[in-house]
């Protein structure tokens, strides 16, 4: 049985969302995923809205795994999303065209990592089958999600564009603030030890999957 990354979304408070805010967020999504899908052929089965507020996509490699995650995140904000990854097998025909009418281990741990999130009100929640790395992994996680919270939309940007290998004038300019704004989040966020954590995260995540 072949190994996958399997992603599962979830907007937080999506029920309070009134109908016509809704609607316009989900065609938000749409045009996220799509710009992301075509983009990297890291991603096997696309970013699909599968229940009006959760979506799915599976990847064959993490390389570019947490820069789609940030990309989405600034550009829904002030929203939260969860993300639930898990790597495993995949039971089903891999479904190229939608993420959708798949089933496996890989789903099985997806889902039980998004009730974990729902329960602990978190962001991040990353499942294997080694339970050493995935307690190092969420640990972690977890202090970067009490951290995003408190972040203003700046950050969250500046942080996609490390992943995205901009560099500080580029940012600068492309934000509209100045250069030292830019170098004060870095420091104040710890953003490039965030990055430098992920990174690491996504090869150990290629290696098992290897």
């Amino acid at each position: 049985m072949a190994h996958y990354l399997v992603l599962i979304g979830d907007i937080a408070g999506s029920r309070k969302i009134k109908p016509a805010e809704r609607e316009k967020l989900q065609l938000r999504l749409i045009s996220l995923f799509g710009e992301i899908n075509d983009e990297d052929d890291s991603i096997v089965s696309p970013y699909t809205i599968t229940l009006g507020d959760e979506f799915q996509a599976v990847y064959h490699s993490a390389d570019h795994f947490f820069r789609h995650i940030w990309f989405v995140i600034s550009s829904v904000h002030p929203l939260e999303i969860r993300w639930s990854a898990a790597l495993g097998g995949i039971s089903t025909p891999i479904n190229r065209e939608q993420a959708i009418g798949m089933d496996g281990p890989a789903f099985h741990r997806a889902r039980d990592g998004m009730e974990i999130l729902k329960r602990n009100n978190l962001l991040f929640h990353i499942s294997t089958d080694d339970a050493v790395f995935d307690e190092m992994a969420n640990n972690a996680l977890n202090i970067i999600s009490s951290q995003v919270r408190s972040w203003k939309l700046n950050r969250i940007k500046i942080l996609h564009t490390l992943y995205a290998g901009r560099d500080v004038k580029e940012t600068a300019r492309t934000l509209g603030i100045s250069e030292v704004a830019v170098y004060k989040n870095i420091n104040a966020g710890s953003l490039n030890a965030i990055k430098a954590f992920t990174d690491a995260l996504s090869l150990m995540i290629n290696r098992k999957n290897g």
